[in-house]
């Protein structure tokens, strides 16, 4: 094996970024979720569905707890809050854009 060493005289970065849409593993960008939905999807939402998994045994438990405890209903109320910060925040933006 002989060593080979090539000098290149410019290298060029794109400025397109590198992500899964760009390099076409996804067709499309995935959704992006605000913290209070993540806690909420990953707390889990009870469905009286679930019950029916209850015969197989494979129930999960921790949507049930806290459908009983109410922690359930404080995540979705702090979803819609969220939801409405982002919005005033926005009008915010959108006034102090049309009065410079």
């Amino acid at each position: 094996m002989v060593l080979k060493v090539t000098a290149l005289k410019e290298v060029i970065f794109n400025k397109d970024p590198i992500n899964a849409v760009s390099q076409q593993v996804l067709a499309k960008d995935p959704l992006k979720y605000m913290p209070a939905e993540k806690r909420l999807r990953t707390e889990g939402d009870f469905k009286p569905v679930m019950l029916l998994n209850l015969i197989g045994g494979s129930m999960p438990l921790v949507p049930l707890i806290n459908k009983i405890n109410g922690r359930t209903k404080r995540l979705k109320k702090s979803v819609v809050l969220e939801k409405k910060e982002q919005c005033i925040k926005l009008i915010a933006a959108l006034l102090m854009k049309n009065t410079l």
